[in-house]
């Protein structure tokens, strides 16, 4: 009869700990969240900004771009640029500079990051094989 009563308080207390373990799972998915990022390594001979749209559910949010004002240097800058977490982000689009009287502009590098994952490798002007270019760029 005390091997009952044992088993019985034994599996009460072990399905009460299931469920703490399952919410605290289900918190830890939620704290990791992908945190996508696209850094460019380019140099910006004249103030200028960049401008990031996203694709979610097929279709691009243009009405929720993610913007970021560059500094003119002659020396290359590392950009970081973040992308928004609260949906899965399925397509970039990058619109490289928005000032017209940007004569030259290089791109060595544009990747695409999760946290501290590199997920697209753009160094060294690999990014070419990943993106999309109109005639302006050579």
């Amino acid at each position: 009869m005390k091997k009952i009563i044992l088993l019985v308080v034994a599996l009460a207390l072990a399905s009460c700990g299931g469920k703490d373990k399952k919410n605290i799972e289900v918190e830890n998915a939620e704290a990791s969240k992908d945190k996508y990022s696209l850094v460019l390594d380019g140099i910006y001979e004249n103030n200028d900004s960049i401008v990031v749209f996203y694709q979610v559910d097929g279709y691009f949010k243009y009405d929720k771009p993610v913007t970021r004002i560059i500094k003119g240097n002659p020396m290359v800058q590392r950009i970081k640029i973040d992308l928004p977490s609260e949906s899965i982000i399925e397509n970039i689009s990058l619109v490289a500079s928005t000032n017209k009287d940007q004569k030259y502009l290089t791109l060595k590098n544009i990747s695409l990051m999760n946290d501290t994952v590199n997920v697209v490798d753009g160094d060294n002007y690999k990014h070419s094989q990943y993106f999309l270019t109109d005639n302006s760029f050579s």
